[in-house]
């Protein structure tokens, strides 16, 4: 057997050793520039925050949140064939106190930002920022909250003229003694889906997009028909025939009720 002299195997493994080592120190030194900035490919949305320090990421999450307050909500959709854009401020405004209905938490993101893809050992995080550059991830934001009470009661008075509930058939009672009323028909009403705007409106924010929502207004059907409450109305001269009948009601805010006493056709 041929015996492969030490010092050719040393003149391989020590170039090996070098390159190793220097790959090593490249990946510890370029881990650790980006202990305290954003790894370099990083993206909110479409905007590329890469390389940004905490104070940088703060101020431009800062100023997004603010311009996104500004810009509000835009609701688009058709009425009769012809578009239709009503605009949302998602702000509320009194004597004592601004709220904003939607934000984010800058601290937060911040935090997240600058935490992104960091975990492990000095080894691991130097390879992961390669791979970050390489890949370019885009985030979205994960704290955005809305209060969405306020928000629907906003969206509802916005969108109130081009909204009819439907109403439901009836009785209106014109006189009690003796006994008169008119049968009120039924009507059919346009409405919209409120959960669409909150869901698209949170998505947009999560990306630093202006939410520029689409929206369908429906068809909404009375939940009894007039032949069901025709059926009812026909019997009531059979009911009322057979003596006075009191109806009592009572306000559920001011607790007051009102009697009436209906009678019988003479």
């Amino acid at each position: 057997v041929k015996r492969v002299p030490w010092r050719r195997v040393w003149v391989w493994i020590i170039p090996c050793l070098i390159v190793l080592g220097i790959a090593f120190m490249g990946f510890v030194s370029y881990a650790s520039s980006y202990t305290e900035r954003v790894l370099p490919g990083v993206y909110v949305g479409d905007v590329n925050i890469g390389g940004m320090s905490r104070d940088d990421v703060r101020v431009f999450l800062e100023s997004m949140n603010d311009k996104l307050i500004d810009a509000g909500v835009t609701l688009v959709f058709s009425v009769d064939g012809r578009d239709q854009r009503v605009h949302i401020d998602p702000t509320r405004v009194s004597a004592d106190n601004f709220i904003e209905l939607i934000r984010m938490d800058v601290e937060r993101e911040t935090d997240r930002m600058i935490a992104y893809k960091k975990e492990g050992n000095v080894l691991v995080r130097g390879w992961s920022a390669v791979l970050v550059r390489i890949v370019r991830p885009h985030l979205e934001l994960m704290s955005v909250t809305l209060d969405t009470d306020q928000f629907i009661e906003t969206v509802s008075e916005q969108l109130g003229p081009y909204t009819t509930f439907p109403r439901e058939p009836g009785v209106a009672m014109t006189d009690t003694n003796p006994l008169a009323y008119d049968f009120v028909s039924s009507t059919t009403g346009v409405t919209f889906s409120y959960d669409d705007i909150i869901d698209k409106t949170i998505a947009s924010w999560k990306v630093l997009r202006v939410p520029e929502i689409p929206i369908v207004r429906s068809v909404t059907e009375p939940t009894f028909t007039d032949m069901d409450v025709r059926a009812i109305v026909d019997r009531i001269p059979q009911i009322v025939n057979g003596g006075p009948m009191v109806l009592t009601y009572t306000n559920t805010q001011t607790k007051q009720s009102s009697v009436w006493t209906v009678y019988p056709e003479t």
